[in-house]
This record gives C-alpha cells, sequence and structure tokens, in this order.
C-alpha cells in the first residue's frame, strides 16, 4: 500500500511539512509505503480552462513549463492521497489551488482516472474539515 501527501506550504520544512512528516511516520509503522510531495513552493500554473484535456485524453495537462505532469502521474496509482496546505485568507495557499484544478480538471477528463478516486477512497478517513473548495472541487469532477 502506498499513500502520498501533498505539502501546499511554501515553505518546504514549515509546519505543514511537519504535521504530515508525523502521519508518515505513523504509517510506515504500519508499513505503508509513504512520500511527501512538495508542491507549494513550486512554480505552478493554474488552469487555462482550454479543455484540450478532455479533446488529448492522455491524462496530462498541455501546460507543459512547470512540473504539475510529473506530479500528477506520481499520485495516479497510490491507495491514498493526503493534502496538506497552510490557510491563507480562509482558503488554501494558491499553488495548492493550481495544482489540484488542474488535477482534478485532467482526472475528470479522463474518466476519474486513479487520482479521483484516490482522493475518493480517502474522504471517508478525512478528521479535520476540508476547506469548502476542496469540497465543491471533489463534488464537481463527481467522485463522491
Amino acid at each position: 500500500m502506498k499513500v502520498i501527501a501533498i505539502n501546499g506550504s511554501p515553505h518546504p520544512q514549515g509546519n505543514t511539512f511537519h504535521a504530515l512528516k508525523n502521519i508518515g511516520e505513523e504509517l510506515k509503522k504500519e508499513n505503508i509505503e509513504f512520500e511527501i510531495l512538495q508542491v507549494g513552493s513550486q512554480n505552478i500554473h493554474g488552469c487555462m480552462g482550454c479543455n484540450m484535456c478532455f479533446r488529448n485524453k492522455n491524462e496530462k495537462c498541455v501546460i507543459t513549463t512547470d512540473s504539475f505532469n510529473e506530479l500528477l502521474q506520481k499520485i495516479k496509482d497510490v491507495d491514498g492521497i493526503i493534502l496538506g496546505s497552510p490557510v491563507h485568507f480562509s482558503g488554501i495557499a494558491g499553488t495548492m489551488k493550481c495544482f489540484l484544478d488542474r488535477a482534478f480538471y485532467v482526472s475528470g477528463a479522463n474518466g476519474n482516472c486513479s487520482v479521483t478516486r484516490s482522493v475518493q477512497q480517502l474522504l471517508p478517513f478525512v478528521v479535520q474539515e476540508v476547506p469548502t473548495h476542496l469540497t465543491a472541487c471533489i463534488i464537481i469532477s463527481r467522485i463522491l
């Protein structure tokens, strides 16, 4: 079993990282493979709404000037995804939102590929309240 945590904080070694690291240590005790992907400090562009992912259906975004497609492929076949982000002005960090917007769009365009299924499987185990726009993205992607 493998779980990936997505760190949406712009501070790679900040509080969000340490919270995710603590979760990972507990998962590793149960022989669950765990990895943290640092998203928040990367330069990830927002979705352009060009709909090319719906035309191409190749599980990739046509924007190739950032690391989004590489990160998306890393989370595609995991058993669980943990989303971690600081709250900035009542919402998640901007880069995390850009990443998730594109991830939900691309995965929805590809028939709800593994990425959305992984998030769906994780939802019953969510302990903390998920920010409203994350819930909306998940519902819009029709994965509930």
